[in-house]
């Protein structure tokens, strides 16, 4: 049943239902009033980077907090 709930996708712009495969065909953006829905990083890539050509570097590398920002509900 999880195979059959993943065909779908509904747009939380417009509310219209599609395919995931026509939303992908698409660029991730809505086919009835061009929402752009989030895209990964790893996505974002294999759109704009020819085929082979990408590599990624430094992939081990973490963010560090030396302010140690806090918005009032948490840390950053």
């Amino acid at each position: 049943m999880a195979e059959i709930e993943n065909l779908w996708v509904k747009c939380p712009e417009c509310g219209t239902v599609m395919y995931v495969s026509d939303l992908q065909e698409n660029l991730s953006v809505c086919l009835n009033c061009d929402y752009h829905f989030r895209i990964s990083a790893k996505e974002r890539i294999e759109l704009i980077a020819d085929k082979g050509t990408f590599k990624e570097q430094f992939a081990n590398i973490i963010s560090t907090d030396p302010l140690n920002f806090f918005d009032g509900k948490e840390t950053y």
